[in-house]
């Protein structure tokens, strides 16, 4: 079986979108297994949760088609930046809500982020990779990407479970904004915003 030598503009591009594509996820695991137990501690009670659940939900399918065609029309790299400051505002709104409107909002705008992103850094990949190489095999690296993208996921959630642990002398829950529970979602924060910062100066439309 013949190998294909993939060229360094095609490895650089395909580990920058290993490193963003994982911390992406490595930030949504964050505060994945403490989120409702947060939002419990604020007050929320079963019907509520359900509540912000499904108005995440929705707010993914409403805009799920009117933003897909977005990326094609202003650009992948635009698109992704807007999806990842949601995320990111999303998060810090999270934080900072004591009631259920508050815990609503920061629900909505995890739904806004999570159909903006959806497709839009992997269509500059698979753009940017195939104008790189075009001899070099789309799978296999979308494969790697897969596997990263799973590990992080699960790093996520283990540090996320584990940081309340760590930091038991913050604040009772649902009397402050920074409580043991709370943690993940400041390390989430500053992960988006890493983020964030990285994929303005890493990737390249047209590359």
């Amino acid at each position: 079986m013949k190998t294909v030598t993939v060229n360094s503009a095609a490895r650089h591009i395909e580990r920058t979108y290993r490193l963003l594509l994982g911390l992406s996820w490595f930030a949504t695991g964050l505060p994945m297994a403490v989120g409702f137990l947060l939002a419990q501690a604020r007050g929320l009670d079963l019907f509520e949760l359900g509540l912000v659940l499904a108005a995440y939900s929705l707010t993914i399918v409403l805009l799920e088609v009117p933003t897909g065609g977005l990326a094609d029309t202003v650009g992948r790299k635009r698109v992704a930046l807007v999806a990842y400051a949601c995320s990111f505002l999303a998060g810090i709104s999270f934080l900072f809500a004591m009631s259920f409107p508050a815990v609503l909002l920061a629900f909505v705008l995890n739904g806004a982020s999570r159909a903006l992103s959806s497709g839009a850094l992997d269509a500059w990949f698979v753009d940017s990779y195939q104008a790189a190489d075009p001899r070099a095999g789309l799978q296999p690296a979308l494969a790697r990407a897969g596997s990263v993208s799973l590990l992080a996921l699960g790093a996520g959630n283990l540090l996320g479970s584990a940081l309340p642990r760590l930091l038991p002398g913050l604040a009772p829950e649902g009397t402050a904004a920074l409580t043991p529970l709370a943690a993940p979602l400041v390390a989430a924060a500053v992960a988006w915003l890493v983020l964030l910062v990285l994929a303005a100066l890493l990737v390249h439309e047209g590359a």
